[in-house]
């Protein structure tokens, strides 16, 4: 290339490069026209939504009033309507409208007043509408009919079988039924029979009856072909356990706690006083020569169940355990059974009946002892009595709950182990 086309070719390069720049802000006003007109497009698309909603919103508007309107009309014409038709069907109670005379004129409708006419005409061209029977809120009996007589229901007279100490509870609660028929007069001699049978099992279980005792008292010559069971003491043990009397399956075995749904071995071995193993009932005998446990009753004479039982042979075994327990001086007594400490605080505090003290609870009875005679002994010299504690009967009807009858067997056992300890006496352990 020549130099003077090559001096050409540079400066048309220099004057393109030049117009460059002149040539960008051209671009960037069309740029900007361009938005502006886009953002003004939006704006009124935008308004025009808003109209068009706001005019639907009115048109709704509009047409609920006037729903609103029709429906308050058609409520007015329906109780012009339910008036008339109200005034034609009323008649004063108890009169009887005879079929043959004609019925009382009907009340002409009036329709109510309203500013268009086409609703009016609407209002009265509603038809009646059909009035239910309203329910009479007491049943009353027509004229003429009688009063059918109500049979009453079989009525039961339950006497259920009270818990002895030993736990060995017949499941003979004695129960009566007596099927009635008609009412009235039948009814109130029932209830006066039950009423009497009642008062005759109360005298029973006093002792006043007799009769062989599944519901009630039961002389001694009942059970006489069986034997009782001994005791097991020796002098100074740690703890007596004191239950009810025997019962029948137990005086057949001839050991204490023999039937197996009582729970007596179970809860001493629980609790640790027996901490070994579970003894069978037929080593009661073993208790006071290896763990310094004894086991007597309150009475001797076995029988089916507590009820059989008269009250005054309850108070009087009282007697003769606190002259037992006196003999063998042992350092507490454990009574298997609420009814057995009621007895002997009923005789030790000289009243009939135990008293219902809220908040009574089983365990230690504070300020009680048992086998101390008066003038034996000062205060803090010697034997002052056994004390006592009081653990619910181990029978397997008794409802409490096994937990907390577990938690009383555990406190005595934690007593009985100290004071074991404290005197040196070594027990047979778990191996």
């Amino acid at each position: 290339m020549p130099p003077k086309t090559k001096v050409k070719a540079v400066k048309k390069e220099k004057e393109e490069k030049l117009a460059e720049p002149a040539a960008k802000p051209t671009t960037t006003t069309t740029k900007t026209t361009t938005t502006t007109s886009r953002a003004k497009a939006v704006e009124v698309k935008v308004k025009e939504e808003k109209t068009m909603i706001k005019k639907e919103v009115v048109k709704k508007e509009k047409k609920e009033v006037v729903k609103e309107e029709e429906e308050e009309e058609e409520v007015r014409a329906t109780r012009v309507t339910r008036s008339t038709v109200g005034a034609t069907l009323w008649k004063p109670r108890g009169e009887v409208r005879d079929p043959k005379k004609p019925a009382p004129p009907a009340v002409p409708v009036v329709a109510a007043s309203s500013s268009s006419s086409s609703s009016s005409s609407a209002a009265a061209a509603v038809p009646a509408p059909k009035l239910k029977a309203k329910r009479p809120s007491k049943f009353v009996r027509p004229k003429g009919v009688a009063k059918k007589p109500r049979v009453p229901p079989t009525v039961a007279v339950k006497r259920a079988a009270e818990d002895d100490g030993d736990g060995d509870v017949g499941r003979g609660g004695k129960v009566r039924k007596v099927e009635v028929e008609g009412g009235g007069e039948a009814r109130g001699n029932v209830e006066e029979k039950v009423e009497e049978d009642e008062e005759k099992v109360k005298e029973k279980a006093k002792g006043k009856g007799k009769g062989k005792g599944k519901g009630g008292y039961a002389p001694p010559e009942t059970y006489a072909h069986l034997n009782g069971v001994p005791d097991a003491l020796a002098e100074g043990l740690v703890l007596v356990l004191v239950g009810l009397n025997p019962g029948v399956k137990t005086a057949m075995v001839g050991h204490c706690y023999s039937d197996p749904t009582n729970r007596f071995w179970k809860y001493l071995h629980h609790g640790g006083l027996t901490p070994d193993r579970i003894l069978p009932s037929v080593e009661d005998q073993s208790l006071p020569a290896k763990y310094s446990l004894g086991t007597t009753n309150l009475l001797s004479r076995p029988t089916l169940n507590q009820s059989e039982l008269s009250e005054q042979e309850l108070l009087d075994g009282v007697k003769s355990l606190e002259e037992k327990i006196g003999r063998f001086k042992p350092e507490a007594v454990c009574i298997v059974g609420k009814k057995i400490w009621e007895s002997i605080y009923c005789v030790k505090m000289g009243v009939k009946k135990f008293p219902k003290v809220r908040g009574w609870e089983y365990g230690w009875q504070e300020g009680m002892a048992i086998g101390k005679k008066e003038g034996e002994g000062g205060e803090g010299e010697g034997w002052q009595g056994a004390r006592v504690f009081v653990v619910p009967s181990t029978s397997g009807l008794v409802t409490m709950p096994q937990r907390e009858m577990k938690a009383q067997w555990e406190v005595l056992g934690d007593w009985v182990n100290r004071r074991r300890e404290a005197r040196g006496i070594k027990v047979p352990l778990a191996p």
